[in-house]
């Protein structure tokens, strides 16, 4: 299956949400989450399914059907719930900015690159890559970053659980991985990180390998 074929925000989101196979003989790290994982994660913690519809970003009206759903969740609630999993809590209500988020986790790789040109070029592709961990497009990292848009409920979530962990990129790259390579994708070859190599001959805008969509069910 391939990046386009996941471009959940595309009228065809649904469709491409089935093509996603929740085998649920195998344990919870070993295939995509859905709305069954929710609910069970939700009771093996005592909370209401009012507190955690809050903690997942989920209307009240939308949790019934979304712990109903055999379909596979969103990338961005799949990530969440795993940070639930790592870091059981609810999420800080004082959480990072977007652009705080980005410096905590790449802003010390952004730096280690000397040249303006190479640092340019880097950056292009640690946005493309935090995007993409958020299951966004390389076009929503500009609207993020340099249209200063907002963003949505579920990664306002992520970033509310991001701020208490002591090594949120180690933490948030591990799960984003692994919530890829359960829908049979590479996080590495979509969004690699930059090397020095990498930024002397990857084009700024363009992408290196592979280009990304919307893995999400919203636009934002």
């Amino acid at each position: 299956m391939s990046v386009s074929d996941l471009n959940l925000s595309s009228p065809m989101g649904s469709a491409a949400r089935r093509a996603v196979v929740v085998d649920f003989t195998r344990d919870v790290d070993q295939r995509p989450l859905c709305g069954h994982d929710i609910e069970s994660f939700r009771a093996s913690v005592g909370l209401s399914r009012a507190e955690f519809a809050m903690a997942m970003a989920l209307m009240p009206n939308q949790y019934r059907s979304t712990v109903q759903d055999t379909r596979a969740l969103a990338l961005d609630r799949e990530i969440l719930l795993r940070l639930y999993f790592v870091s059981p809590g609810p999420a800080a209500w004082q959480s990072w900015t977007l652009g705080e988020a980005f410096g905590e986790c790449y802003g010390p790789l952004l730096r280690s690159f000397e040249l303006p040109a190479h640092q340019a070029k880097a950056r292009v592709m640690l946005y493309r890559r935090f995007t993409a961990i958020m299951g966004r497009s390389a076009a929503r990292g500009l609207s993020w970053f340099d249209g200063n848009q907002g963003h949505s409920l579920p990664v306002r979530r992520v970033l509310g659980k991001l701020i208490e962990l002591a090594s949120p990129r180690e933490v948030l790259e591990a799960i984003a991985a692994r919530s890829y390579a359960v829908r049979g994708l590479d996080l590495e070859l979509i969004a690699p990180l930059p090397t020095i190599e990498s930024v002397s001959r990857v084009r700024c805008g363009r992408s290196p390998r592979v280009r990304l969509t919307n893995l999400c069910g919203d636009q934002s």
